[in-house]
């Protein structure tokens, strides 16, 4: 199977309940996540779709957890939500 484009979009992230965590390292991280799964051919990605608004479950990290460990979960909700 040939390689494919994926062009992912993302105009605005908004996180609630993180408290002074450095936005710009979860969305560097967040990137960098999304990179690395949506590269491995591990399901379909389906049709082109444009997506308005993800509502993602809660995600729950334990105190003083880092914007790389908070950008890898983000970047997992997303995975699964452009598989489906």
């Amino acid at each position: 199977m040939g390689m494919r484009d994926v062009e992912v979009e993302i105009e605005e992230l908004v996180l609630h309940g993180f408290g002074q965590i450095d936005g710009a390292a979860v969305v560097e991280s967040v990137l960098a996540a999304l990179r690395s799964r949506l590269a491995t051919p591990s399901g379909d990605l389906g049709e082109s779709r444009s997506v308005d608004l993800v509502r993602a479950p809660a995600i729950e990290l334990g105190a003083g957890s880092s914007p790389q460990a908070l950008g890898a979960a983000i970047a997992q909700r997303l995975d699964g939500t452009l598989r489906r």
